[in-house]
C-alpha cells in the first residue's frame, strides 16, 4: 500500500501561489476591455471594388451639390442687381438670370438623386442586443449618407470662401478671422460626444438589461416583493448616464452656442420629438378590443375541482405530477397571484382575501422553475 506523504511548508507555499495566480487571471478576464476608437477609413475595409465605385460616384454628386449654393448666392446676388438697377435689357437680363436658375437646379438635382430614406433601415432591437444593434447603427450612420453630407458641407465651404473672395476680399478677410474660432467649438464638441458616448453607451446598455430581467421575471419579483428594490437598481443604473447626459448638454450648448447662431437644427428636434411622441401615445391609448374588466361570457376550463389539500405548520410536502397538472398553481393559489372562484385558500385559519398582499409576498417565497 502506498503511503501518504504530508504536504510541506514549500508544498502549501506553491499551492498558495498557484491560486493566486488563478484568481488574478479571472479577474483580469473578467475585466471588460474599455472602447476604443478606430480610424475612421477602417470603417471601409470591408468594402468591395464595385462599392468604392459607387462611393466615387457619390463623393462627386456631393461635391456638385455642395458647390450648388455658392453658385446660388452669385445668381441670386446678380438677380438682385438686376431688379435694384434695371436697364434697356432687363427681360433679357432677367431670362437669363433664371435660366441659370433652371441649369443650377438640374445640376443640384443630379449631384443628389438619392434621397436620404434610401439609406435608412427598418432593423428592430432587443433589450439584450441593444449594444451591438447600436454600434452597427451608429457606424452605418457614418459610413453612408453622412459622409455625402460631410463632402457636400466641405465643398459648400470652400467654393463659398472662393465666390467671397472674388466678390469682396477685405470683408471676407475679416469673416475669415473668425474660423478659428468656429473651428475651436467644433472640435470640442465632437470630442465631448465621442466621450460622453462611450461613457454612457455601456451604462444604458446594463439599465435596459436590468429591465428586461424584471420584465421576463415579473412573477418571481412580485413573490419576493422586490417591486421597489428594482425600480431603485434601474434609478441606481441610471445616475450616470444622467450627470453626463447634463454635462454633455452643457458643453454642447455652448459649442453650438458658438457654431450655430439660429435655432432651427433645436425646432426640428421638437418636430421630431413631437412625431415620435405621436406614435407613442397611439399606443399607449390604444384601446384594447378586448376588457379585462368585463366579467362576463363562460369559462370553459375549471381546474381544481373539488380540490382541498392541508399543509400542517412545520412539514414539508412535495406536489408531484406531470407538466400542467397544477403544481405551480397551488403555490400561485398561495400567493394570491390568482383568486379561487369557489372555496377559499386558508394561512392559519385565516381567508387569504383577508390579508395584504404585499404583506402576504413578504412571508411566502417562489422560486420558478
Amino acid at each position: 500500500m502506498a503511503k501518504a506523504e504530508a504536504p510541506t511548508n514549500g508544498d502549501l507555499h506553491k499551492s498558495l501561489m498557484n491560486g493566486e495566480k488563478a484568481n488574478e487571471a479571472v479577474e483580469k478576464a473578467e475585466e471588460k476591455p474599455e472602447d476604443v476608437a478606430v480610424p475612421y477609413f477602417q470603417l471601409y475595409n470591408s468594402a468591395e471594388r464595385f462599392d468604392y465605385l459607387l462611393m466615387a460616384i457619390g463623393t462627386v454628386g456631393a461635391c456638385g451639390n455642395g458647390i450648388a449654393w455658392p453658385l446660388f448666392a452669385v445668381i441670386f446676388k446678380d438677380f438682385t442687381d438686376t431688379f435694384g438697377n434695371p436697364g434697356a435689357d432687363f427681360m433679357s437680363d432677367i431670362r437669363q438670370i433664371a435660366l441659370s436658375f433652371v441649369w443650377l437646379a438640374l445640376g443640384a438635382m443630379v449631384g443628389s438623386y438619392l434621397q436620404v430614406a434610401y439609406f435608412d433601415t427598418q432593423a428592430t432591437t432587443g433589450t439584450l442586443l441593444q449594444g451591438l444593434n447600436s454600434d452597427s447603427a451608429a457606424v452605418e450612420a457614418a459610413i453612408s449618407e453622412k459622409t455625402g453630407h460631410f463632402i457636400q458641407h466641405s465643398t459648400t465651404f470652400i467654393a463659398g470662401i472662393i465666390v467671397a473672395f472674388v466678390g469682396g476680399w477685405d470683408m471676407t478677410l475679416v469673416m475669415v478671422g473668425t474660423m478659428p474660432f468656429l473651428a475651436a467649438a467644433g472640435a470640442v464638441l465632437a470630442k465631448v460626444t465621442a466621450v460622453m458616448s462611450s461613457r454612457t453607451s455601456k451604462a444604458y446598455t446594463d439599465a435596459s438589461s436590468l429591465a428586461q430581467q424584471a420584465l421576463s421575471q415579473v412573477r418571481t419579483v412580485a413573490a419576493y416583493n422586490g417591486e421597489e428594490r428594482t425600480v431603485s437598481s434601474y434609478e441606481k443604473a441610471l445616475e450616470m448616464p444622467t450627470n453626463v447626459g447634463i454635462q454633455q448638454s452643457m458643453y454642447t450648448g455652448m459649442a453650438l452656442g458658438s457654431v450655430n447662431a439660429v435655432a432651427a437644427p433645436v425646432l426640428e428636434v421638437f418636430a421630431k420629438g413631437r412625431v415620435a411622441g405621436g406614435k407613442l401615445y397611439a399606443v399607449i391609448n390604444r384601446i384594447p378590443e378586448i376588457d379585462p374588466d368585463n366579467t362576463s361570457g363562460r369559462i370553459l376550463d375549471k381546474i381544481f375541482r373539488n380540490f382541498c389539500l392541508t399543509v400542517p405548520a412545520g412539514k414539508t410536502v412535495a406536489l408531484v405530477g406531470s407538466s400542467g397538472s397544477g403544481k405551480s398553481t397551488v403555490v400561485q393559489l398561495v400567493e394570491r397571484f390568482y383568486d379561487p372562484l369557489g372555496g377559499a385558500v386558508l394561512l392559519d385559519g385565516v381567508d387569504l382575501r383577508s390579508l395584504q398582499v404585499k404583506w402576504l409576498r413578504t412571508q411566502v417565497g417562489l422560486v420558478s422553475q
